[in-house]
């Protein structure tokens, strides 16, 4: 029963990185902006932080820290990565004009 339990988390995990991989969103501007400054070189460096935040969030699942977040910590984790994300934006548009 315990291994039926971690394949379905595992599998849970696998499509949720799997549609965030798939779905063009704010990855695909790191990647873009990155290859555009510093070439093929952005590429591993990119990878490598998605595939660091991806293990803490499937750490967080698999050990049920996320039950733990109430709806005001969700709202501010919401709000904060909103913010960062027109941060991004305006930072990414302001070196373009360079």
């Amino acid at each position: 029963m315990l291994m039926l339990e971690l394949f379905k988390m595992f599998s849970i995990g696998f499509i949720v990185a799997l549609t965030g991989a798939l779905v063009p969103g704010p990855m695909l501007f790191v990647t873009i902006d990155g290859t555009l400054k510093k070439g093929w070189r952005a590429g591993p460096e990119v990878f490598l932080g998605h595939a660091i935040i991806e293990i803490l969030v499937l750490f967080l699942i698999l050990f049920g820290l996320t039950a733990l977040i109430g709806e005001r910590e969700m709202a501010f984790i919401s709000v904060t990565g909103g913010l960062a994300l027109v941060v991004f934006g305006i930072m990414t548009i302001m070196g373009a004009r360079k």
